[in-house]
């Protein structure tokens, strides 16, 4: 959590983007591998698992499971075949009409809430959803205020109305998790997941309890609230995972790997990026290594690391049109962000110099180079931020913004921008003036920017021009250009 009172507003609902084939002229990969315990779709998963030995494969055939809660034993591998579905909804019956609404039963009753939302969107934090014709729709407070796209659950009799002609199955989210376990070397492949009623901060597929859990090609999409979450030793690679209700991924732990996945579309039930939404986000961690992916159009933060991360690699990462910071560093230790692509961030824009392409705030040791960044008009580059934020156990005092070296990006802005290290402590304070007592630098960047473009460069507690910012000691050998095109 992060204690600032800025806001991002921008939650679209987005539709679905299609399946990614292999490209042409790929060998189809095999499956499930020889010996795997077939799973025909309505037979019951939890039994033929808790019937299975540890280190039992399991092959989905194709089509959609129904069903959740699954508990895998330790080295347990599940594996889809093409079209393999495991679903967290349940099918209801018809909708009938109730006065201008529609009305369609279930067994569904109270639901858990839990999380912050943006005022725009006050039942963020309800997971139960309803789906028309595979079509999710958003949840509101009262009968009143159904309208086309919504829906309200009346808890008291089970009863679902909505304002949309009934076309395709009507289905509700009801299951509040796919997998969870604290079991080793578990495997999951080549599947989707999805339609789970997941509350905020809980995943799909729930791996943080586990220890080396493997996660490859699966699809997470449209749970309410966390798509994949992995703890120590966990691994998430080749997959997608968006439009999931506040988060695509989640992890803690030691020696965690976030590669080669598109995470696109998170959030779409509108939770305060303040509170917690967005890409990924990455807590108490040591070695994280976020690698390669491409994270995108997200409504918060893209790749997020907060709370005592240390050791972080952020590396070949794509990171582009969120509504929050592209990458984002906080209250964390030693970091190399090198050789990512970072542009056209912070799209809901915060006060300030919140929501830069590259966020470093209250954190050290974080070394930034070799970067393309491409600013939004009047957006934030790469800009250090401290706070004077207090410690967060095991750390025991506050943390500070030092140490940190910036060096060799290339930054394009498209109008005005800004760019430094800012203090947002007041005079007296312990971490005052840390910004440029604090062995922070700024080295050998090349800036480009269209002629005319105001360009500020904030250090510390003041905002300078470029030659300001030189002659405060910073970009000595950097460069900045300006010419029609900015680039």
């Amino acid at each position: 959590m992060r204690p600032t009172s800025h806001r991002a507003a921008l939650v679209v609902l987005c539709g679905l983007i299609g399946i990614l084939l292999p490209a042409a002229g790929e060998p189809p990969k095999p499956a499930c591998p020889a010996g795997a315990i077939a799973v025909a779709p309505g037979q019951s998963l939890p039994d033929i698992i808790g019937g299975a030995a540890e280190g039992s494969a399991f092959c989905l055939k194709t089509g959609t499971h129904r069903g959740g809660r699954l508990a895998p034993k330790d080295n347990q591998k599940f594996y889809g075949e093409p079209g393999a579905v495991l679903s967290g909804a349940i099918v209801l019956g018809s909708a009938r009409q109730d006065g201008t609404l529609w009305a369609v039963g279930s067994a569904v009753r109270a639901q858990g809430r839990h999380g912050t939302c943006l005022t725009a969107f006050p039942d963020c934090d309800k997971p139960k959803i309803l789906f028309l014709g595979g079509r999710p729709l958003r949840q509101v407070g009262s009968r009143d205020a159904v309208t086309a796209g919504t829906f309200y659950l009346d808890v008291s009799s089970g009863t679902f109305l909505f304002a949309d002609q009934p076309a395709g199955p009507l289905e509700a989210a009801v299951q509040p998790v796919a997998f969870v376990s604290p079991a080793r070397d578990v495997v999951i492949a080549n599947l989707v997941v999805e339609k789970f009623a997941t509350q905020a901060q809980t995943a799909a597929v729930e791996g943080r309890y586990g220890t080396n859990w493997t996660i490859d090609n699966v699809e997470a999409r449209l749970n309410s609230g966390v798509g994949i979450s992995i703890g120590s030793g966990g691994r998430i690679s080749n997959s997608r995972v968006h439009h999931n209700g506040q988060l695509g991924i989640g992890a803690s732990g030691k020696d965690i790997v976030i590669e080669g996945n598109d995470i696109s579309q998170n959030n779409t039930h509108g939770f305060d990026p303040a509170w917690e939404a967005g890409g990924v986000k990455v807590t108490n961690s040591d070695h994280a290594r976020l690698i390669n992916n491409h994270v995108h159009d997200n409504a918060g933060p893209g790749l997020w690391s907060d709370i005592n991360c240390r050791a972080s690699l952020y590396e070949g990462n794509t990171v582009e049109g969120n509504a929050g910071a592209g990458i984002f560093h906080e209250i964390s230790f030693a970091a190399v962000i090198r050789n990512n692509i970072v542009r056209h961030n912070g799209r809901a824009p915060y006060a300030w110099v919140w929501n830069a392409d590259i966020q470093i705030a209250a954190s050290e040791d974080v070394e930034v180079t070799g970067n393309d960044i491409t600013v939004n008009a009047g957006g934030s580059a790469i800009v250090l931020i401290d706070q004077g934020r207090e410690a967060v156990a095991p750390w025991t005092k506050p943390y500070e913004t030092r140490n940190n070296h910036v060096h060799d990006n290339r930054i394009s802005f498209e109008g005005g921008g800004t760019a430094g290290g800012a203090s947002d402590v007041a005079a007296g304070a312990p971490n005052f003036g840390i910004i440029a007592r604090g062995n922070n630098r700024f080295t050998q960047n090349a800036y480009r920017a269209p002629a005319g473009a105001k360009l500020s460069f904030v250090w510390g507690e003041r905002a300078t021009d470029w030659t300001g910012f030189r002659g405060l000691g910073q970009e000595s050998n950097g460069t900045l250009v300006l010419d029609a095109a900015g680039r």
